[in-house]
């Protein structure tokens, strides 16, 4: 069986995962090769946004966990 360029995974309710075998790009025509380049860059910037929005969500919790364990404690002062 012939590999091809690349191989595509998925499982439902899992995820997708694209593989690509660099050694068969080297055959791709110049301008495919620059526009899956702005793809991948593309990819990388949507996948940072992702990444932030993931910690957000983490920071956002971590507050709310810190603010319902938080009680007030009555201070004495010495005189």
């Amino acid at each position: 069986m012939a590999k091809g360029m690349f191989e595509v995974s998925y499982a439902p309710g899992g995820e997708i995962i694209l593989r690509f075998r660099p050694k068969e790009l080297r055959v791709l025509p110049e301008d495919t090769k620059d526009h899956m380049k702005a793809a991948s860059r593309e990819f990388l910037l949507a996948f940072r946004t992702f990444l932030d929005a993931c910690v957000t969500r983490v920071e956002q919790a971590e507050g709310t966990t810190r603010a319902r364990r938080r009680t007030r404690v009555p201070v004495q002062e010495e005189k």
